[in-house]
């Protein structure tokens, strides 16, 4: 196993890799690269960005929109011994934030992509090769201390002045390198590459192959979110590895009746609790493929402990699997509240060390200090707030210490959601329960008290711009008077009980509708479980839809209509009247090519 210190750090080792086949794939999808022309692509970034004065102790913004040309970004960075942020540039909220609390010293994207108004811009187009020849020189490769700034990492449940964590070089180094060293890819290995690069595990993908020499497939979003199309590219490129999570795993078992995906090695899966029954299907549908469990956050670079889950009984078993023992340089305990570790099988709150963690959080002083602590040898770690216990297959993650919930892997605090809607004219009190189990649900819904008749559709369209997609209620609920607890607080457990008996009725007709236009609306609130909506109103923004959501709507469609329509219809036409014409049009361009 490599070295995860300064002796040879991460550009040396990526360069090695790619110097040892020139001539080999390097990058797949939207564009193809071989090493040389990576190598070649991110030499004159490298350029770029020394021009602008970056190097260790700065931070560079990368687009997202650079689809495959990233992973030349991402390696230009690291040899200037810089840090990254990664984002949509065309997302102004997002630009904001990062341009005022990150203010990065470049900002690296594709040609015709907006930038913050004076932003130092490197741009990086469908060249591969460098217009001038002197850019391509070897670039010097900075010399970074272990514990310099990797990646700045927006923690997905922050609203309003978002918090950022800001990882190290040795914490994603020590990642990857105990992947390769427990797992090591064989020739002819291919790593799908799909998650968002805001994400922590974004870098995770694509180090693995740029280490172990092995080809990146890049998948857009609308290849992922559709079963077929994404089985279809796992079998057309042979892919090997794929880093998942249990939404991910469940589509794809549901989506296609017999994936043709034998080249698949290893699959993980993390961010969000893996139920011991899906575990099953897939180990039952794929029995070659090696499935392995994640536990990890952002503030250790990722994944800190892992179970494998193939072949053991575990997978048949109810419940939840176990996350398993920690990874090569992670320190995992279970601490009782005097802070020393609980005998096995008691649970405590989950604490993590090694040289996984990151430095904290970004200008947050005092949050670092309450969540970075010392054990009494002086010894850092970080409170999770996840509450475990060990297990004879490892640790077992059983709840939060505090009200925070995942929904769809992205952390959720219902109290910011609350204050949201408790803040809407109308509106006295609001109180937010996950859907199904709190580290692993697929929507929220909210109940409101308030003075008279409240219109909830009107309330979801005024909290939806200043709440994340993750975070909006998939239903707001208006009661007469919330149920409390002995101490005045909302009682989330008698609210969930209101659950069953407060499902929305069918929806009248609306008039003026065409009839793709009623089919569209029926199935919209079908799936959202909305009571209303209307020809104007957008699936994502104004009715609180996501992309699993989406993939259900196509779905269903498919079923009812027998067209096979495609997923990203929605995405480029998310407001109603829009997609219905789109769908009126692809239909008949489909019969017409039949006829033809």
């Amino acid at each position: 196993m490599l070295s995860s210190n300064t002796s040879r750090h991460l550009a040396r080792s990526i360069a090695d890799s790619l110097e040892r086949s020139p001539e080999a794939t390097a990058v797949l999808g939207d564009q193809h690269l071989t090493n040389r022309q990576l190598d070649l692509m991110s030499r004159a970034c490298v350029s770029a960005l020394n021009e602008n004065g970056v190097g260790p102790g700065d931070v560079v913004a990368l687009d997202s929109a650079l689809d495959s040309r990233f992973v030349a970004a991402l390696l230009a960075v690291v040899r200037t011994g810089a840090a990254y942020v990664g984002l949509d540039f065309a997302d102004t909220g997002q630009a904001t934030t990062v341009a005022d609390s990150v203010q990065p010293t470049a900002w690296v994207t594709r040609p015709g992509r907006p930038v913050p108004a004076g932003a130092a811009t490197v741009l990086l187009d469908d060249t591969v090769e460098p217009p001038d020849p002197a850019r391509a020189t070897e670039p010097a490769n900075a010399v970074t201390a272990p514990d310099d700034a990797f990646q700045v990492v927006f923690t997905s449940g922050s609203l309003g002045a978002r918090k950022a964590v800001v990882t190290t070089y040795q914490g994603v180094l020590n990642r990857v390198l105990w992947f390769l060293d427990a797992y090591p890819l064989r020739p002819g290995s291919v790593v799908a590459v799909h998650k968002d690069v805001s994400l922590v595990g974004s870098p995770v993908e694509m180090l693995t192959g740029l280490l172990a020499g092995a080809p990146l497939l890049f998948l857009d979003k609308h290849t992922v979110l559709d079963p077929e199309a994404f089985w279809s590219a796992l079998a057309e490129h042979r892919v090997t590895h794929l880093f998942g999570s249990p939404p991910l795993l469940q589509l794809l078992l549901d989506g296609a009746a017999e994936p043709d995906a034998t080249t698949l090695d290893v699959v993980t899966s993390s961010a969000q609790s893996l139920s011991a029954s899906l575990a099953g299907r897939w180990t039952k549908k794929l029995p070659g493929t090696r499935l392995l469990n994640m536990y990890g956050l952002t503030e250790a670079a990722s994944n800190v402990t892992c179970f494998d889950v193939t072949g053991t009984a575990t997978a048949q078993d109810d419940g939840s699997v176990p996350v398993g023992t920690p990874i090569t340089g992670c320190d995992v305990r279970v601490l009782g509240p005097d802070g020393q570790p609980v005998p096995d099988g008691t649970t405590g709150e989950v604490h993590v060390g090694g040289v996984c963690l990151a430095r904290g959080y970004l200008d947050r002083p005092e949050e670092t200090a309450e969540r970075f602590v010392s054990d009494p040898d002086g010894a850092r770690l970080f409170r999770t707030g996840d509450l475990g216990r060990w297990t004879e297959h490892g640790l077992e993650i059983l709840g939060r210490t505090d009200t925070q919930i995942k929904v769809r892997g992205f952390k959720v605090l219902p109290e910011v959601v609350e204050a949201v809607l408790a803040g809407l004219p109308g509106v006295w009190l609001a109180a937010v329960i996950p859907v199904g189990d709190p580290l692993d649900a697929q929507d929220i819904v909210a109940f409101v008290e308030g003075a008279g008749p409240l219109d909830v559709d009107d309330l979801a369209r005024q909290s939806s711009p200043r709440l994340p997609t993750h975070a909006r209620p998939g239903r707001i609920v208006q009661v007469a008077e919330l149920p409390r607890t002995v101490s005045g607080k909302p009682d989330r457990a008698r609210l969930a009980e209101l659950l069953d008996t407060d499902r929305p009725a069918a929806a009248p007709a609306a008039d003026g509708l065409t009839a793709t236009e009623e089919l569209v609306r029926g199935i919209w609130l079908r799936v959202l479980e909305k009571d209303t909506a209307d020809r104007a109103d957008d699936f994502f923004q104004t009715l609180g839809g996501h992309s699993l959501k989406a993939t259900n709507v196509i779905a269903v469609l498919r079923r009812e209509t027998g067209v096979k329509v495609p997923l990203r219809l929605i995405f480029d036409h998310p407001v109603l009247a829009d997609f219905a014409a789109a769908l009126d049009a692809f239909t008949a361009a489909r019969e017409s090519g039949a006829r033809g």
